[in-house]
């Protein structure tokens, strides 16, 4: 009797254990990295960081890529281009990784609106690409969706594209 008594409570307690270090998604953070961090400090913590180079809007940008245990991979665009500045955008693809309210990439369109229906559906078009982006309440953060599998659908209504998206599956997190 009284090993089943200590097997219980330490169940419970792992559990409450395993619940208090989720990884997460939030305003600023994503897993163990946070908006603000001294890249400096990050490269010597994650030792296998790689660096990407993108262009955008005709300007060539580096972008740190982690891969942690239990988070995936994290990537990280610094607010300077000389290497010694602090991260100013966290973003993920992983699904591992959740909001406080249970939210997590590959989640559909729907399944976001019903846990955050004061949120808003921004979208951009710039003559070449369509991009829809779900913006979380208090900038906790944004969740991006690949629309080209609805494109043919949408037509020339692109603003109004939101009816064909309920199904479409978020791609991608980001927070600043």
């Amino acid at each position: 009797m009284r090993i089943l008594v200590v097997g219980i409570l330490c169940c419970i307690s792992c559990a409450a254990c395993a619940n208090a270090f989720q990884p997460e998604l939030s305003k600023g953070k994503i897993c163990s990295l946070t908006v603000g961090d001294k890249i400096q400090d990050l490269l010597k913590v994650y030792k296998n960081t790689t660096v990407e180079k993108f262009m955008q809007e005709g300007e060539t940008y580096s972008r740190y890529v982690f891969k942690i245990n239990d988070c995936g991979t994290v990537k990280a665009i610094l607010d300077s281009e000389d290497g010694t500045g602090s991260v100013w955008r966290l973003s993920t693809k992983s699904k591992k990784l959740m909001t406080k309210d249970g939210v997590k990439t590959g989640m559909t369109l729907n399944d976001l609106r019903s846990l955050y229906p004061e949120a808003e559906l921004v979208f951009q078009w710039d003559g070449e690409s369509l991009a829809y982006s779900f913006v979380l309440p208090d900038d906790e953060g944004v969740f991006e969706f690949d629309p080209s599998e609805i494109m043919d659908k949408c037509g020339d209504e692109h603003p109004n594209c939101e009816k064909n998206m309920k199904h479409l599956k978020s791609v991608r997190f980001f927070t600043y």
